[in-house]
């Protein structure tokens, strides 16, 4: 299952997650996340991630970015989650 992508701020201290959802039916059993490009190439990246874990109360996979300056170069984030059927 893919997530949204969502877009990590250029604001210092500026954090995002991204959350990729299981369909009714299924539970998440792992996950992961991939980012683009940065979106300037000339500003050099200064972030870091925080969170990439499931969350059993909404079965879903998040993960979590965080902006270090205000300076730093932002990309596009998209969260996976792997989901299978108990049925």
């Amino acid at each position: 299952m893919t997530g949204t992508a969502v877009t990590l701020p250029s604001t210092k201290d500026g954090k995002v997650t991204a959350t990729a959802t299981c369909p009714a039916g299924t539970t998440v059993v792992g996950g992961g996340f991939s980012h683009g490009s940065r979106t300037d190439p000339a500003k050099l990246p200064d972030y870091w991630f925080w969170q990439s874990q499931a969350d059993l109360a909404t079965n879903s996979w998040q993960v979590s970015y965080q902006q270090d300056t205000s300076t730093a170069a932002t990309f596009p984030i998209t969260p996976y989650a792997y989901c299978i059927s108990l049925a």
